[in-house]
Parts: structure tokens; sequence; C-alpha cells
């Protein structure tokens, strides 16, 4: 039979659709598979400047402005052994310039402008950076390697950006510094009466304390805040006036003011200091899951969420993740057992693959997978249940990582 020129259109156009049209939904059965192909062996052991296994890794984040390495509990050794030796393959091979830990950011400032002779980072560190990061023994190397550095022809700045302030720099010397600010800014807001008793209240929140002052008071202290705030204006003062913004959010959380903004704060600082202290500098970021993962938390927001919509893809968020093992809890200073994960969650497989550790890039992923809910990231269920409240919808995990860091066993902190 002889098609008419109108039915050759059709059957061209269906056959062209046909081409076209999208794969069926992947099957579970393709994920080892692709996972085999787009996953990478890593050694667990530093091998100095040799960097070969870390080629795929360099490959992935070879366009980042700011990559970010997170952490799920704050208590796993040997993740604090891998992140330290891509500090330095970042710093060494790839141009990164400032290591921006989760830390107080007056802090860590201090440390690093008096990081001189034999008051060294390492020894500065304890009492003054987080305590599981200053006490770790994976972490002293990384501290004397950003001092070997510091003195080099390009440094590896180290900075804080955590608006929570528990350092003991903080307690001692923060007020001191904020009185020499508002003096050089021709301001006498230190010297009037109501500045004793904010002193008094700001070095109580930085000792952690709880209790809650009267509305009288906590109206003249956060107003007091205003004050300063006004007083030191932000075109040269940011640094500061992210210091008070910290303090102002600090003191509302500490005395049930107000719920979580703590990460967003953070992140906020972050920028801050990207903006009028880095400008065109390459950032690690260094914390926990909830902070930088750019998705966001539920409430407030968070850092990873700041920095994503500033950077876009050139910001890259980095997951570690283990199956087994054991790490440190901080809020019950118990050395707990990893959970294990449920089978089908792409943790789950990765164990399978070569190792003994290994990494993902998931900007890999092909479009067909990312509607495949069939295999899911377990992203921070080794944690036991409530310690962190971070919900993780089955659907939303490669809205929150780039790409992970599988370890085939978790190693406990030890401070």
């Amino acid at each position: 039979m002889t098609l008419r020129w109108h039915d050759s259109i059709a059957v061209a156009l269906l056959m062209t659709l046909c081409a076209n049209a999208p794969a069926a939904s992947a099957t579970p059965a393709d994920w080892p598979s692709w996972l085999s192909a787009h996953t990478s062996a890593v050694s667990d052991q530093d091998t100095g400047d040799d960097y070969t296994n870390l080629a795929p890794f360099g490959a992935a984040i070879k366009d980042a402005q700011v990559v970010l390495l997170d952490e799920q509990s704050h208590g796993e050794e040997n993740v604090f052994a891998l992140k330290a030796r891509l500090v330095r393959f970042l710093h060494e091979r790839h141009g990164f310039d400032v290591l921006a830990l989760e830390s107080g950011l007056y802090d860590a400032d201090r440390i690093w402008r008096s990081a001189d002779g034999d008051n060294t980072i390492r020894k500065q560190a304890p009492g003054n950076l987080f305590y599981l990061y200053a006490n770790s023994p994976a972490m002293q190397g990384l501290f004397d390697y950003l001092q070997q550095q510091r003195g080099g022809s390009r440094p590896l700045e180290l900075s804080g950006m955590d608006g929570q302030h528990t350092g003991q720099y903080a307690s001692t010397h923060l007020l001191g510094d904020l009185a020499g600010q508002l003096r050089q800014a021709g301001s006498r807001l230190h010297e009037q009466a109501f500045w004793p008793q904010f002193a008094e209240l700001t070095t109580a929140v930085f000792a952690m304390q709880r209790a809650l002052p009267d509305a009288a008071t906590q109206d003249r202290y956060f107003a007091f805040i205003g004050q300063l705030q006004a007083a030191l204006p932000a075109s040269k003062n940011y640094f500061w006036q992210r210091i008070l913004v910290s303090v102002d959010d600090q003191a509302r959380r500490y005395w049930g003011l107000r719920h979580e903004q703590r990460s967003q704060v953070m992140g906020d600082n972050l920028d801050a200091l990207i903006t009028h202290r880095y400008p065109g500098k390459k950032i690690i970021v260094w914390g926990n899951f909830v902070h930088l993962n750019r998705s966001g938390l539920p409430v407030g927001g968070n850092l990873g969420s700041v920095i994503a919509r500033r950077f876009g893809q050139k910001a890259y968020v980095v997951h570690f993740t283990g199956n087994q093992g054991v790490f440190y809890n901080f809020f019950n200073d118990q050395n707990t057992p990893v959970v294990r994960f449920p089978f089908k969650t792409i943790e789950n497989l990765l164990e399978q693959q070569p190792g003994p550790y290994n990494f993902t890039n998931w900007r890999d992923l092909p479009v067909r997978f990312k509607t495949d809910y069939s295999v899911q990231a377990a992203l921070e269920n080794y944690l036991p249940d409530g310690l962190y409240a971070l919900p993780t919808p089955q659907t939303a995990w490669q809205m929150r990582i780039d790409g992970t860091f599988y370890l085939n066993k978790i190693s406990s902190v030890k401070p």
C-alpha cells in the first residue's frame, strides 16, 4: 500500500517522538551497576603529597569556589583524618585559600592573628576552638600544617564562622576589643552606666549560662546592642557588626526567646567574610551536616543554603558516612555504635563498592535515577534517633549534598 504524503509525515513524527521519549524508570538493579562505574576507591592511609587516589574528587570540585566538608556527629576520628587530607589537597592542588571551621568567629580570628612563635595554632586551640576539634589527634597535624603554611608564600588562612562564642578568648578579650573599636569610632558607649551589666550578661552567655534576666533587663540589653551596632558603621566594621549580631542571637537562644537560628547566622557570618575579607578567594568550610547541607533547615535556614544561594553550582557539599563502627556522641559523652543502614539505601550499596573508602560524585547521576525513589540516601541515619531534629524527606537527598565519601568503618574521636 502506498502512503499519502500526510501519512508519511505522521509516521515520521511518531518515530521521532518515540526516539526522544524518556527512558523507562530505572529499576533498583540499575543502581549497583551505575555505582560501580561512578564510584572510585580511596585509601584510608595518609599518602602525603601523593594525591592520585583523590583525582576523581579533584575533577568533581574543579569549578568550585566553596567546598563544604560535613560530618554527622563531630565525633568521627577517621572522618577528621580524611577531611584533613582533603584540606591539604584542596590547598596544594586546587588553590583554596581559607579554612573556615565551625568554631567561634572571634576566637578563630584571634588565634590566627596571634599564632606567632611558640603561640601556635595547636597550642591555642584547646579552650578556644570547638573542643572535639581542638583535642582530636587527627586535627593536630592539620593545625601544624596551617601553622607551617602561615609563614609561607601562600598561607591557608584559618577562620571561624560560628556565632556561638564559648571559647576562652571570647570570654576574656572580646568585650575589651569591642570597647577599643568603640573608642576608635569616637563612641563612648563603653563608658555608659549599662556597660558593666551588659558585659556581665554577655560573659555569662559565653559561659553557656541560660538564666533568663527580667523583661526590663532583656529589653535594655537588646536595645544596647542596637546602639552598639549604630555606633560601628557596617561599611567600616563588618566584622564587629557580625559579632554583635552573633551575640544578640546567642543571648536570645540561650534565654529561650528564639527558635534555632544559629546556622543562618553562621551562614551570614561566612557570607560577610567572603565579601569583605576573602573576595575572590576559594573557601573550604568544615562543619556538621546540619549546617552545611545545601537545602536548609526546617526553621530559619542554614549556612549551606546561604552559600548555595550565593554560589549556586560553584558550592560543592561533600557528605561523609559509613555503615559500621563507633562514633563519639557529645550529647552524652559516650562512644556510640553506628546504626546500620537499612537495605536499599545508597549507603548500603556504597558499602559494597571497592574501598576501604570510596567517593561518588552525585552530580553525575543521570536524570532517570533522580526520579527513582526505590533507593534513597540515609544521610544522617547512623545517628541515634533524636540526636538532630532534622527530617530528611526521601525525595530530597540530592538537594542536600553533591558528593559522598563512604568510610568502611567509623572510628570514634577520643577527646
